[in-house]
């Protein structure tokens, strides 16, 4: 079986933590067999320099040079995006542009040309881009939704709201990463198109995410990544916009006061161009929190299993979420959690067995869940328990790329029936 990715979120240079999840799903299919080339445009920009001319080649080039052709066996492709301007005379959808692009590209492509299906991530945009290949390419198109492409980015921009209606019309099959997330996408779609999604989980890595073999481990761990050995944390790992949470975090350590004094928020998040994007330090600051909060930016997938190694509990205050890969990982290693009741994250944490689930945007009820965990150290080490337990029934990348593997093949031998 041959099979064509369509994802703008991938590993690069200069951001391994990237997409980790798709490709960690893409690299397990692999192992089952399954030959996985990944598309991963980029916008066209001139030969011999001229990129300098532009900022729209300039951003493509830079963003060029930040790419792998190939990561752990598998091959990564990148398709040129022409986009003609001025844009203000080429009113194109950019997506539908995008799609159209790459179906051109894989046309002229031998070893894409044949390939059995398309399997986009993300709904909006790559589900939509999807289905433009496909009515050039006849080619079926499989697309999973993640989480902002239901929650968040339709409900803010209605034209997306389009997008969604034309993949759940045209996919051959529509995927989610938790239970809940699938219910939450067939709610967009029309009356005379509502139809199955089938809930693919991502897995979590054993051999990466698992809990320190003892104390004496952790304080070895924190001396290597220069946290102090004496203070207790609170490990949040998403990216810095407010529907992530942050604000109603700090919020709730600043009203926690002295009973925090022994503990520290360590904020993972990387520098994003996003207009969304929020300063995190300034807004620590704003709050005199600058002792409680340790912001360390990016980190690589190695560095943040570690640090989930040596840390003490685990926080997922978003306000959407399809399936927190973070959460996944920090219950895998043994890390009690709390995380707001968004998205697929009820199906994996039971209220006071694993963790504690709260509402999202609700700044005393998180309060109330970190004062509960920081202040018993019993409930942390049952709860880190219970949740590592639960991680390994979930399965790991290989057992649910098998699953996604099923789907696949009955989607490809029921095409194959009625073509016949």
């Amino acid at each position: 079986m041959k099979v064509i990715v369509v994802s703008t979120s991938y590993p690069r240079r200069d951001s391994p933590s990237n997409g980790i999840f798709i490709h960690r799903q893409i690299k397990a299919l692999q192992k089952l067999g399954v030959e996985c080339h990944v598309l991963q445009p980029v916008n066209w920009f001139p030969p011999l320099g001229l990129h300098i001319f532009h900022p729209t080649w300039k951003k493509g080039y830079n963003y060029s040079k930040t790419l792998y052709d190939e990561l752990d066996g598998v091959r990564i492709h990148h398709p040129r995006i022409f986009r003609k301007m001025p844009s203000r005379f080429f009113q194109e959808d950019p997506w539908e542009q995008m799609g159209n692009a790459l179906a051109k590209y894989i046309r002229k492509n031998k070893s894409l040309r044949h390939a059995d299906l398309l399997y986009t991530h993300f709904l909006c945009y790559e589900g939509f881009a999807g289905t433009a290949i496909k009515r050039k390419l006849q080619m079926p198109l499989i697309s999973i939704a993640r989480g902002d492409d239901v929650h968040a980015w339709p409900e803010e921009k209605p034209v997306l709201r389009k997008y969604l209606k034309v993949v759940f019309k045209e996919a051959d099959m529509i995927l989610s990463n938790s239970k809940r997330l699938g219910t939450d996408a067939r709610k967009w779609m029309d009356a005379e198109n509502i139809r199955e999604v089938h809930t693919v989980y991502n897995g979590v890595e054993y051999e990466t995410f698992y809990p320190a073999a003892n104390e004496a481990e952790k304080i070895k761990i924190k001396k290597d990544l220069d946290l102090s050995p004496e203070k207790k944390y609170l490990l949040c790992i998403a990216t810095p916009i407010k529907l992530k949470g942050w604000l109603e975090l700090f919020d709730a350590i600043q009203n926690i006061g002295d009973a925090f004094n022994n503990w520290e928020v360590i904020a993972v998040a990387p520098e994003i161009a996003y207009k969304e994007a929020i300063d995190l330090k300034a807004e620590s600051h704003q709050r005199d929190l600058r002792n409680k909060i340790n912001h360390l930016g990016k980190m690589t997938p190695e560095k943040v299993a570690l640090l989930m190694r040596s840390s003490d509990a685990f926080v997922v205050p978003s306000h959407n979420e399809g399936m927190s890969n973070a959460l996944l990982e920090a219950m895998a290693s043994g890390l009690p959690v709390i995380a707001t009741d968004v998205g697929g994250h009820a199906e994996v944490i039971t209220h006071m067995k694993e963790g504690f689930l709260v509402p999202p945007a609700n700044t005393q009820e998180l309060q109330h869940a970190i004062l509960k965990i920081i202040s018993d150290e019993n409930l942390r080490t049952s709860m880190g328990i219970a949740g590592r337990n639960k991680m390994l029934n979930l399965g790991d990348y290989k057992q649910n790329a098998e699953k996604l593997y099923n789907l696949f093949f009955a989607l490809l031998q029921d095409i194959g029936g009625k073509k016949k």
